[in-house]
């Protein structure tokens, strides 16, 4: 889980801030009551026929192990969910170093625990994200990236996001384990000055195939090269210039996964510091960055002899 601990300093200021005023505001513990959850300005929510429906839902998928995947939301991006659809959530109250639940009581009744035992990563979680914390009742509860994920009662049907936001202290999930919010395209097609259309990742970094693999097969499955690490799988729906049926997935050593390209495995460069570089074309006359149809991308001049 060490994607995690470089939570910045910044939100680590903003938990603090948000346990003391809720402690200070209560004069108790930081457990928050069920009726303590709606937004500032808001009735508490009513208790439709739907919401018990919700809550009927998700009590039931509590005795099933839980399989977490990812579900492409209009205004929050990638958002956590279970296989009903049900989004998960965190709350800015608990630990992720070392991960501690503080929602106890009645604010378990209205934010129910997602159990731990069994859970198995979907489509777009990376399984080592995955964890447990034991709960203070001795149940064991899942965790992202550390976080504890929690449902929410008042989510009357699957999709539904109604808890993010809440007190400033519920948020939805996003696949790292951090707050969802919406970001730029997992995969796309960019232009380079100097190698014309190529591949990129979210962050803008160039993405490289290397040319002793063959298709169907990557060099990081024995020996990965310190600087050239496998680039993650991504969510079809959140790849923009790159035909989707393009894309597929490699199964490494100890279940860890690399995305590939008409067959060729992709990679990231870490010599590469900011979002354009194409540092580590031509490096060692086999790594080369990649076009949208998968091909070594050729420089524009020598394109043009």
């Amino acid at each position: 889980m060490g994607t995690w601990r470089g939570t910045s300093v910044a939100a680590a200021s903003v938990l603090v801030m948000l346990s003391a005023v809720s402690c200070a505001a209560r004069g108790e513990g930081a457990s928050v009551p069920a009726d303590d959850n709606t937004p500032v300005g808001r009735s508490s929510p009513a208790r439709t026929s739907q919401a018990v429906f919700g809550r009927a839902r998700q009590g039931e998928g509590a005795a099933r192990p839980v399989k977490v995947t990812v579900r492409l939301d209009g205004a929050l991006g990638r958002v956590v969910t279970d296989a009903e659809g049900n989004t998960l959530y965190r709350y800015e109250g608990d630990s992720d170093d070392p991960p501690r639940s503080l929602c106890e009581d009645a604010c378990a009744a209205t934010w129910p625990p997602v159990p731990g035992e069994g859970a198995e990563a979907g489509p777009g979680i990376e399984p080592g994200l995955l964890g447990t914390v034991t709960r203070a009742d001795g149940s064991t509860q899942l965790t992202l990236a550390g976080r504890p994920l929690y449902r929410y009662a008042e989510d009357d049907e699957p999709g539904s996001t109604s808890g993010h936001g809440l007190r400033g202290a519920w948020f939805a999930a996003g696949p790292d384990g951090a707050v969802a919010a919406k970001r730029p395209p997992a995969l796309a097609a960019a232009e380079s000055p100097e190698l014309g259309s190529i591949v990129q990742d979210f962050e803008g970094r160039t993405l490289y195939r290397q040319g002793t693999d063959r298709r169907g097969e990557s060099s990081c499955a024995v020996d990965c090269p310190e600087s050239w690490q496998p680039a993650f799988p991504v969510i079809l729906d959140e790849v923009t210039g790159v035909e989707p049926g393009r894309l597929g997935v490699l199964t490494l050593s100890g279940g860890r996964r690399q995305l590939t390209l008409d067959g060729w495995a992709l990679y990231r460069y870490a010599g590469d510091r900011a979002p354009g570089d194409i540092t580590g074309h031509g490096i060692d006359g086999r790594w080369f960055a990649v076009t949208p149809q998968g091909d070594t991308a050729v420089a524009r001049e020598l394109r043009t002899r």
